[in-house]
């Protein structure tokens, strides 16, 4: 399943409360994609990290009843306003996975009796969980059988996907070098290595990406070393490499001025993959007819890497005279490549 799927799921679960766990590498964005969802739907979000928990957390403290016949349980400030609150709140439990196996005993009677001891839990309240896979060595045990069958919202499985991480950097402000670097390495996005962690040392993650390398673009800090410090060395050297393609590339304003003459670079995909990222990231309204234009002397598979970048980006756009007009023009040139 991919990111964008998992939203569509959690945007039903969630609602419903049906408790969903979504399974998946480190880094691939599971926490990103629950805050995106919980402030869509107006929820608010409380993150229970359990592998840093210890059973008492949950159950609370015994305590001595006012008439002395019976034990009650005292619940801490966290959960018990997860039992009291009347907002409608998401309990993310993060890290499932690494959650000593004494800890998720008592969350199997939060979801599926939504009770904690003799206190229930507030209907307004909704349970998602995440968790990486044995086989990324994360330090995940395993999850209790009887707790796993309590994810009535289904255990999901998430593969990374380049066109969504892409759609994601886009939407949020993010660099078109970083965009088209995706595109054009992609396996160098989501390469998490248990070895690099082992020796102290950062792996290609969608997170370290985003998190790690964007603010370096943000504040034009490009040197291999710091983004060596993110993403490992290697990625960063190509990184690097292609960082410097990308401000090689033609000025967009003469392309937009003069599109049927302005300097083509070299057709090697390293470059048409970095023109088709700036050419999307520049692209409004009143330069679309140009830069479709321009398009035509460019082969025609970027082409469509252009059209799905600026699609992400600017959604608006796409609903436009100027685009509609230039695009069914374009359309009717390249159905082949449209699988039309």
């Amino acid at each position: 399943m991919k990111l964008s799927q998992l939203a569509s799921l959690l945007r039903v679960t969630i609602p419903a409360r049906r408790p969903t766990l979504a399974v998946a590498s480190p880094g691939v964005g599971k926490t990103s994609i629950v805050h995106q969802v919980a402030e869509q739907l107006g929820y608010a979000l409380r993150i229970i990290h359990g592998v840093i928990s210890d059973p008492t957390d949950i159950k609370g403290l015994p305590f001595r009843s006012a008439d002395g016949t019976a034990a009650d349980f005292l619940p801490f400030a966290e959960w018990k306003e997860i039992c009291e609150t009347d907002k409608p709140t998401v309990v993310f439990l993060d890290d499932l996975g690494q959650t000593p196996l004494s800890v998720q005993a008592p969350l199997m009677q939060a979801l599926h009796a939504r009770r904690v001891n003799n206190r229930r839990i507030s209907d307004t309240v909704s349970f998602i969980a995440a968790t990486n896979r044995s086989s990324d060595r994360a330090g995940v045990n395993g999850i209790l059988s009887p707790l796993l069958d309590r994810f009535t919202g289904g255990v999901v499985h998430i593969d990374f996907d380049v066109d969504d991480w892409v759609a994601h950097v886009l939407q949020n402000n993010g660099s078109p070098i970083l965009a088209s670097f995706a595109r054009f390495r992609s396996e160098l996005i989501n390469a998490f290595d248990p070895a690099a962690a082992a020796a102290l040392k950062r792996s290609p993650t969608p997170r370290a990406w985003f998190e790690g390398v964007q603010p370096l673009l943000d504040t034009n800090m490009i040197n291999a070393e710091l983004i060596g410090a993110q993403v490992g060395e290697g990625a960063a050297a190509e990184f690097v490499a292609f960082y410097q393609l990308f401000t090689e590339l033609p000025d967009r304003e003469v392309i937009y001025k003069s599109p049927k003459s302005a300097p083509v670079p070299d057709k090697k995909p390293d470059v048409m993959y970095a023109l088709m990222g700036a050419l999307a990231h520049g692209c409004k309204r009143e330069n679309v007819a140009p830069t479709f234009e321009y398009l035509d002397r460019c082969p025609v598979e970027f082409n469509v890497l252009f059209v799905k970048d600026v699609a992400a980006r600017d959604a608006k756009l796409i609903e436009s005279p100027e685009w509609v007009a230039a695009f069914t023009k374009w359309g009717a040139k390249n159905a082949k490549a449209l699988g039309v």
